[in-house]
């Protein structure tokens, strides 16, 4: 995809966020992690912090069962952010996601973890 295809997909979608939300977007993940510099450029001019994550709950394919999800899950550490996925498509598994959710909270709150928003950390 061109630059600036690319860049317009994240103004638009800046965009299409205010809308729905009634406020700018505060943040922006790079699709599939994949930083590009003219997509975060368009983040930035949009007011958006870009932000990553350090765990991913591989929730998708074939290695998103409830049981590898809960296995993956049981590594999150203090400051980790965590990729999760609520969207069905053809790959995410946000079924299995759901079904573990329980007990990776109680498991963070024995650990005295807990799930905060970015910016609330």
């Amino acid at each position: 995809m061109r630059a600036a295809t690319a860049s317009k997909q994240v103004r638009d979608g800046a965009a299409v966020l205010e809308d729905i939300l009634g406020r700018a977007p505060r943040y922006y993940r790079a699709p599939h992690g994949r930083d590009r510099r003219c997509m975060t450029d368009a983040a930035r001019d949009c007011g958006e912090t870009s932000v990553g994550w350090s765990i991913s709950a591989i929730d998708w394919g074939w290695l998103g069962t409830a049981e590898r999800i809960a296995r993956r899950l049981q590594r999150v550490a203090a400051g980790d952010i965590v990729l999760m996925h609520d969207g069905a498509n053809q790959h995410n598994h946000p079924e299995a996601l759901v079904r573990v959710l329980p007990g990776f909270l109680d498991a963070l709150q024995r650990r005295n973890l807990r799930p905060v928003a970015l910016g609330q950390a």
